[in-house]
């Protein structure tokens, strides 16, 4: 099995195969379907679902400028799960809520406003990671009816696992964490500029978790665990946004007020030009910035997938 922990780490158990497609060319990726969980980073529609969440996205212009409507992911269109998708030639992974979705390509159940943990939340009525992990047994249980048993397996021990994980963790995003319109709205003590201390933390927070996937490395010896730090990248965006083609790094794209970050993101005419802001509302990144995020993770040195990038170990 493959996993991808995107904005905060990447895990992938490779296979020991030549990949080939069915005329018997070489593929580049050995990879039968993506099973994603988290967050509103990857958030694919579930809340849209759910008619109590408040953590949602089922409202224009969300979703405009690629699907034409919303679709309840947190951006103006595809999110790093998706991209990912496309880069693998897979399609774009179904929530596991909406009716009749076929698993057999893989499946989301990343829920806006959750957090790593259960205690963790933006929102009482988003799915748990506990349940999403439940959900997945549930999928998987599916697949085997579906398909047997050897076949089910075979399709999970090929596919990636990917959570998306950066707003609800530990209460402080991990990416550049104190300078997201929210953060930079709502300091106090100099209002518009970054919050350093949530910064910090996210530091901290990141170099636990690469002490955790060494721990992991060395428990797990059969997976290949791959630590995927968007940090510094975001970082460099906020220094120099004009190198990413970014002619707006502090304020939402979509919103009201200062920083577009006092009203929320609603009305369909907002944000004309997403393509040219590093955020999308108070908290989430475009759909140009979650792109550059995913190639970099795919093309990237130690310095931001720790000890190899997301293409070199999809072509394990």
């Amino acid at each position: 099995m493959k996993i991808i922990l995107t904005l905060v780490a990447v895990v992938l158990a490779a296979i020991p195969s030549v990949p080939m497609d069915a005329t018997g060319a070489h593929k580049e990726f050995d990879v039968l379907a993506i099973f994603a969980f988290g967050d509103s980073l990857g958030d694919a529609g579930t809340n849209s679902f759910i008619p109590q969440a408040s953590a949602r996205a089922d409202f224009l212009p969300c979703g405009k400028t690629f699907f034409r409507k919303p679709t309840g992911r947190f951006t103006n269109c595809r999110t790093v799960v998706d991209f990912t998708a496309q880069k693998l030639d897979l399609p774009l992974t179904p929530p596991f809520l909406k009716p009749h979705a076929s698993f057999t390509k893989g499946v989301n159940f990343a829920s806006g406003g959750r957090g790593l943990l259960d205690s963790t939340s933006a929102d009482d009525f988003s799915v748990r990671m506990s349940t999403q992990v439940q959900q997945f047994a549930s999928a998987k249980a599916t697949l085997e009816k579906q398909l047997g048993a050897h076949s089910a397996g075979i399709l999970t021990f090929k596919s990636i696992v990917l959570f998306t994980s950066g707003s609800n963790g530990h209460r402080v995003r991990r990416w550049s964490a104190g300078c997201s319109p929210l953060a930079r709205a709502s300091n106090t003590a100099k209002q518009g500029e970054c919050v350093e201390v949530a910064n910090q933390l996210a530091l901290g927070f990141n170099a636990a978790l690469k002490q955790l996937v060494d721990g992991l490395r060395a428990a797990l010896p059969r997976f290949n665990l791959v630590l995927a730090n968007s940090f510094d990248t975001v970082s460099a965006m906020i220094t120099d946004g004009k190198s990413f083609g970014l002619d707006n790094v502090t304020a939402a794209c979509c919103g009201a007020g200062f920083l577009n970050a006092k009203v929320q993101c609603g009305k369909p005419d907002f944000c004309r030009r997403p393509f040219k802001s590093l955020f999308w509302d108070v908290l989430h990144p475009t759909e140009h910035v979650n792109w550059i995020l995913l190639n970099v993770l795919f093309t990237c040195d130690a310095t931001a997938a720790y000890p190899i990038n997301s293409r070199a170990l999809a072509r394990l």
